[in-house]
């Protein structure tokens, strides 16, 4: 497992949804490295950002809030490991 932190826009001038989605799925296929493989966004992403392989997770400011989300991330992890 490895972790990579990223801001948008990932390439200067994207200024569509189009244009970012394409960077996104760019970015997904780049991290797993296979179509099957699930990434975790543990950030908040603009509206519009969406990709089927990316997998919402309790972001990082929730998990310093409520402590329980540590949980559920964990859980996230070992049910996509199995």
């Amino acid at each position: 497992m490895t972790c990579e932190t990223t801001s948008f826009p990932i390439c200067e001038g994207m200024d569509t949804a189009e244009l970012a989605n394409a960077s996104l799925a760019g970015y997904v296929f780049k991290i797993g490295r296979s179509e099957e493989i699930q990434v975790a966004a543990l950030t908040l992403l603009p509206d519009g950002l969406e990709h089927p392989n990316l997998t919402t997770a309790p972001t990082l400011d929730e998990m310093l809030t409520d402590s329980r989300l540590k949980r559920q991330l964990w859980k996230l992890l070992s049910d996509s490991a199995d």
